[in-house]
């Protein structure tokens, strides 16, 4: 337990480390960037022909069970990049926060009282 004890000075300042760094994110969201490949319906265009399709990109958000779909215009990607990338790193740090609270609170409580050992009975 003593060993244990002499990282909690450690374990606290990384998750003072951790909180500062969970107060700088910034805007954030949660979801998914996908790439499709739609055909436009133009008779003429080289999709229609059974060529490749024009690639289009979507975000995918499950909210209640229910997931939804937007269209991502190109000037609009980077944007929202950056905010899927900031939900992950909010939920990366959020995860390193509970490993460490976790161990605070093992190394704070005393050592549990030892039980006596059983012993069998007889009939």
């Amino acid at each position: 337990m003593s060993e244990c004890r002499t990282f909690l000075p450690e374990l606290v300042s990384r998750r003072d480390e951790l909180l500062r760094a969970l107060r700088e994110c910034a805007n954030l969201m949660r979801g998914s960037l996908i790439s499709v490949q739609v055909r436009c319906g133009q008779a003429g265009c080289e999709c229609a022909q059974g060529g490749p399709g024009h690639p289009k990109t979507h975000l995918t958000v499950n909210i209640g069970g229910k997931t939804r779909t937007l269209y991502v215009n190109r000037n609009r990607h980077d944007e929202i990049a950056a905010m899927l990338d900031s939900y992950r790193r909010v939920w990366a740090i959020i995860n390193e926060l509970t490993e460490i609270n976790l161990a605070l609170l093992r190394g704070e409580r005393s050592a549990p009282a030892r039980r006596k050992p059983r012993t069998l009975r007889s009939r």
